[in-house]
């Protein structure tokens, strides 16, 4: 067989992985989603229980809320799903080492991704609103719409779940050789410019309060990320050390 057809094969062989490896992340968040749209109305409630009486301007408002509501708590459910299908299609292409990380890191990724969005949801959202609010003066009345109320508190709750995964994608970029804690470190100011310019597309408000909150967690979550790095990298050369040593 000529070897463009090798070539060739192997690439309708890597295709059709992608295509089972989204369908069943698809298949995930379409279940994900369908159970959580039999408790949507529950989810709504506990979203909006601290927001006082918003505003609702179009019949169709709640409901259409309610199945974003459950969207979203499908992605978050279906999370683990996802990552392991991603683990999934990339395992083949993998060296040992490379999926010992992988299998090292995935389950702290779940616990930090978790992490992120009780933090979006306890932190970012009842904080940053109650704030906001107190700031109304008490000549002016506040009228919320809940789809206004609903996409802050989504967008702020799932970006964080997002943001929160950062010491391991760091830490795994490390691990892989692909980083160095040293560059990420004589880097820190662009990097720190990275994250405001991150921050500032992912929070659904443009108020300084909001994006403090978000930017605040994730400033520290870098800088932890490079201390672990810088110390994983240190076992490393000593390890190696050591057997060279024995050697």
């Amino acid at each position: 067989m000529p070897k463009h057809a090798d070539v060739e094969k192997g690439f309708l062989a890597h295709l059709s992985d992608l295509r089972r490896c989204l369908l069943r992340v698809f298949i995930a968040v379409l279940l994900g989603f369908a159970g959580s749209v039999v408790l949507s109305k529950e989810l709504m409630q506990l979203l909006t229980a601290h927001a006082g009486k918003l505003v609702v301007l179009r019949p169709a408002e709640a409901l259409m809320n309610q199945l974003k509501v459950a969207l979203i708590n499908g992605i978050i459910v279906s999370f683990p799903i996802v990552l392991w299908q991603i683990g999934i299609f990339l395992w083949p292409a993998l060296y040992r080492n490379e999926r010992r990380a992988i299998l090292f890191y995935l389950p702290f990724a779940l616990l930090l991704f978790a992490a992120g969005v009780a933090f979006g949801f306890l932190v970012v959202v009842r904080t940053g609103y109650t704030f906001l609010l107190s700031l109304v003066p008490k000549t002016m009345t506040t009228a919320i719409t809940l789809d206004n109320y609903l996409s802050f508190a989504l967008s702020s709750t799932l970006a964080c779940g997002m943001i929160f995964l950062l010491p391991v994608a760091v830490l795994l970029l490390v691990r892989l050789g692909i980083l160095k804690a040293a560059f990420l470190w004589r880097q820190q100011k662009v990097v720190i410019i990275g994250l405001m310019v991150l921050v500032a597309v992912i929070t659904p408000t443009v108020d300084a309060v909001s994006m403090l909150l978000v930017f605040m967690p994730l400033l520290f979550l870098f800088e932890l990320s490079i201390l672990l790095a810088a110390a994983a990298e240190h076992r490393r050369k000593k390890r190696m050390s050591l057997m060279d040593h024995e050697a």
